[in-house]
């Protein structure tokens, strides 16, 4: 009895035999009964529909095995990226936020991502280096606040020298009243997180902190910056030059004129941590978001080259508490973000070079009045207008205050 073979075009016989004339059935066609067009019909049609359909089928079906493997590939390389990132054990439960926060404000900080940027000044150039205690002071804490809705990004940063509470936060009995640099310094990274929410009146439970490596990598991994550079930016941008240069082993070149400046990394870098010829702190934090600005307008238009270039040179300095879906939530809405404010903390101060109580430490910066700078804040970060401060805020304003007598 005559059968098709699913992809074959040539027939197959009973017992490998003809079947002749002279050995007919009753009632059955024998294969040479049929006409040459009736035996081309039955070859050239039905066969080559079930050819050309299963074919179709398997072309959808390998279409679809091609796109999930390009998924997972694009997946497994993102994530390998990030797996990069140095992700110390942070203890969440021992981030303070302050428990006197109302419906309202709890509301408002709803809306928004805050992560505070912390940089550091750790010598030790490995990732490792960034959290190791009684080493590294955060020369750079930034809060950075995004608007969830509208993508605004806007950056405040805290004046390294501000004296403020911080404690360790595996025994808060153990309180100072120093300069915001130590809080990283003395007791780490969930320490310097609690004194800013303590402090600010703010719910930040994330950080991303580098070192000076991480800010060469990327300054060069977007081409580099255009900085207006004065005289006396000129004479010390090459005396730090000198110094990270030292201290991350890179090679340098001195910049040689002011004006409109094109930067690499590390001249990028120093120019960071300028902090003398006028300005001081104030100056050099805003030298710091400015940075950071330009670094992410060029972010937004980097081809997938320079990104991968900037993803395999970063990620190997930055300890983040993120998580890899965080992190990929953040980047998928990069371009959409615009930085439409950056400015400093506290915005009204006074100094003072003696602290009660402290005698390893002077030149201190001091908020006037610490709540009413908190409601200011609370203005630029949130559009919150005449925001009051919790009791807490009001008791650190008393006691600092008290250990400075300036106010």
């Amino acid at each position: 009895m005559a059968k098709y073979r699913d992809f074959d075009d040539d027939y197959e016989y009973e017992d490998d035999k003809y079947i002749y004339e002279d050995e007919k059935t009753p009632g059955r066609r024998n294969v040479n009964d049929y006409s040459v067009e009736e035996k081309n019909d039955k070859k050239s049609v039905r066969p080559h529909k079930k050819k050309k359909r299963k074919r179709w089928v398997m072309i959808l079906i390998f279409a679809i095995e091609i796109i999930l493997l390009l998924v997972l590939i694009t997946v497994w390389y993102v994530v390998g990226k990030l797996e990069m990132i140095e992700r110390p054990a942070i203890d969440r439960d021992a981030i303070v936020i302050n428990r006197e926060l109302d419906d309202d404000t709890i509301e408002v900080l709803d809306g928004y991502t805050n992560i505070l940027l912390l940089g550091s000044d750790a010598r030790d150039n490995t990732v490792e280096g960034l959290n190791k205690l009684g080493e590294n002071h955060t020369d750079s804490i930034i809060i950075a606040s995004i608007n969830n809705k509208t993508k605004e990004v806007r950056l405040v940063s805290v004046y390294r020298d501000t004296v403020l509470k911080f404690m360790d936060t595996a025994n808060t009995q153990e309180v100072k009243y120093n300069k915001a640099t130590d809080a990283m310094f003395y007791y780490g990274v969930e320490s310097a997180i609690s004194m800013i929410n303590t402090n600010l009146d703010l719910d930040i439970k994330d950080y991303v902190m580098v070192n000076w490596n991480a800010l060469i990598d990327i300054v060069d991994a977007v081409g580099g910056i255009d900085i207006e550079i004065d005289e006396n930016e000129l004479h010390w941008i090459n005396e730090y030059l000198r110094d990270t240069g030292k201290n991350t082993g890179r090679s340098y070149t001195n910049v040689e004129n002011t004006g409109m400046v094109h930067l690499d990394g590390i001249q990028a870098t120093a120019y960071c941590r300028i902090r003398y010829g006028g300005g001081s702190d104030f100056r050099r934090t805003e030298r710091q978001r400015t940075v950071i600005n330009l670094v992410v307008e060029k972010a937004k238009n980097m081809d997938i080259t320079k990104l991968n270039s900037a993803i395999n040179s970063v990620f190997g300095n930055i300890s983040t508490s993120l998580d890899v879906g965080t992190i990929l939530n953040l980047a998928k809405s990069l371009a959409s973000y615009t930085i439409t404010e950056s400015s400093g903390f506290p915005t009204e101060v006074t100094y003072v070079t003696t602290l009660k109580g402290n005698t390893s430490d002077r030149d201190f910066v001091l908020a006037k009045d610490l709540a009413a700078n908190v409601t200011v804040l609370h203005k630029v970060l949130f559009d919150v207008d005449n925001y009051d401060p919790t009791p807490t805020v009001k008791d650190i304003n008393k006691t600092i205050s008290e250990l400075s007598g300036a106010y």
